[in-house]
């Protein structure tokens, strides 16, 4: 806004009485002068004033002017028509794209689904397959690595007293012995010995002769151990050739209740290895990774269907975002681009008061300095330049706006501008609809019954 001129306070600084009245006893200004300096001060006050109102409005007319120009008409069919074509070849773009992808992915799950079935009928399944997931697989390993750690502290204790590096070689004898112990029944015996339910009788006989060989193997190991123990407290030397003769003789000869003790412990935690072996995957063989492949196939296939469907989405979002805005700024820029003009209106309405307050205002401080100056003076005259009345010199200011053509915001366009957008609107979920039924299809692959569940649910978009 304006300065606020408080014309008392300015009566007070400029003092138009005193200074007429000493001016009028000094008979100043003469008679016939045409200006006067005492009066002229308080007329630059007034002019002074009226300058910096004068730049504040011009200021504020060259800002709205350039607001103004900045705020073009839109085209708002033509722009609504521009968004509508760029998303539908966008949309058309991804269908190119993503097609290929999509294509081989389902026909990729199809053959795994078909995969699964046949081998099922194949092995007359019909339960679903039952196998750790990643969670219960590292525990089961968890477990594999506690039992050795577990079997070499027992071993190690167990055979400290006959080992002549005392602890520190027991530790590396009991770290051979764990690992003979529980990483092939764990690894080799426990998985192979899922063939005992194939239905091919062979694998079930080479099953049936690994597991023996298991037994024996894991029975002659932790019996040998346990014999090592106790030759080994006794004899320096020869160890291993008096363990072979004792388990040839007599390998039940254990003598110490700690030997029978390492015995079976090293059993029990051989059988654990072998379970924990045994469950790694599926009972029936081939099945838990016929279905992982199956599931992963199908996976792959429901995330490269969401990917598509959610660039689609975006697409389609970005499109009516853009055309959102563009009959919003259609509806906007009349009603800115009229208020402008009718803000320029006011502005110079307002300064034109400005103006007259000032020439009401400094008019009585000069009224008041002649009336002192005719009252002090000896000759009684009145000066030349008091005899007209005092004018504020009243600047030009051109409205830039004047005649500017806005046109208003009719009932019948803002009802084009809608129908524009329903149009275009309707015309993007049509086609992205289209491009998501010619890329998806009706269905996607379905799981083999009684298989597992899809992981990966397809977004909606």
């Amino acid at each position: 806004m304006f300065e606020t001129v408080d014309f008392a306070k300015l009566r007070d600084e400029l003092d138009p009485v005193t200074s007429g009245y000493e001016a009028g006893q000094q008979d100043l200004p003469p008679l016939e002068a045409d200006n006067d300096p005492h009066e002229r001060s308080i007329a630059e006050a007034m002019e002074g004033l009226l300058r910096r109102a004068h730049s504040f409005v011009s200021d504020h007319l060259e800002q709205a002017h350039k607001h103004f120009g900045e705020i073009h008409d839109t085209d708002w069919s033509g722009g609504i028509n521009r968004a509508e074509r760029r998303a539908l070849a966008r949309f058309d773009q991804v269908e190119g794209m993503r097609s290929p992808e999509l294509h081989h992915k389902r026909v990729e799950a199809d053959k795994r689904v078909k995969d699964l079935a046949k081998f099922r009928a194949a092995n007359r399944l019909s339960r679903s397959p039952d196998y750790p997931d990643s969670g219960l697989s590292v525990f089961q390993w968890g477990l594999v690595v506690f039992l050795f750690v577990c079997e070499s502290i027992a071993n190690s204790a167990f055979l400290a007293k006959g080992n002549e590096l005392g602890l520190v070689g027991a530790s590396t004898v009991a770290f051979g012995i764990s690992l003979a112990n529980l990483l092939p029944p764990f690894l080799f015996f426990g998985p192979i010995s899922r063939n005992f339910v194939h239905r091919n009788v062979w694998r079930r006989a080479l099953a049936g002769a690994c597991t023996s060989a298991y037994g024996v193997v894991a029975f002659i190991l932790n019996l040998g151990v346990a014999h090592y123990r106790e030759v080994s407290g006794e004899l320096m030397g020869d160890a291993g050739v008096e363990v072979v003769r004792r388990m040839t003789e007599a390998p039940f000869s254990l003598q110490d209740a700690q030997s029978w003790l390492l015995f079976l412990l090293g059993i029990i935690f051989s059988l654990v290895a072998f379970a924990d072996g045994w469950k790694r995957d599926d009972a029936y063989p081939g099945y838990g990774k016929l279905d992982r492949i199956e599931r992963k196939a199908r996976d792959a296939h429901f995330a490269a269907r969401n990917d598509a469907s959610e660039e689609l989405a975006e697409i389609r979002e970005e499109a009516l975002d853009e055309i959102k805005r563009i009959a919003h700024e259609a509806e906007r820029q009349p009603r800115e681009r009229l208020r402008i003009v009718e803000d320029c209106e006011r502005w110079i309405e307002k300064f034109d008061g400005y103006v007259d307050r000032l020439q009401r205002g400094g008019a009585g401080l000069i009224d008041e300095y002649r009336a002192a100056n005719r009252k002090a003076r000896s000759d009684g005259g009145v000066p030349r330049c008091h005899t007209s009345p005092w004018r504020l010199s009243r600047p030009r200011v051109d409205n830039p706006l004047s005649g500017a053509r806005v046109d208003p915001l009719t009932e019948k366009r803002l009802r084009e501008i809608q129908n524009d957008d329903q149009r275009a609107t309707n015309r993007i979920y049509q086609h992205c609809d289209a491009v998501r039924t010619r890329l998806f299809g009706s269905t996607a692959p379905q799981p083999v019954p009684g298989g597992h569940a899809a992981a990966v649910p397809e977004s909606s978009g």
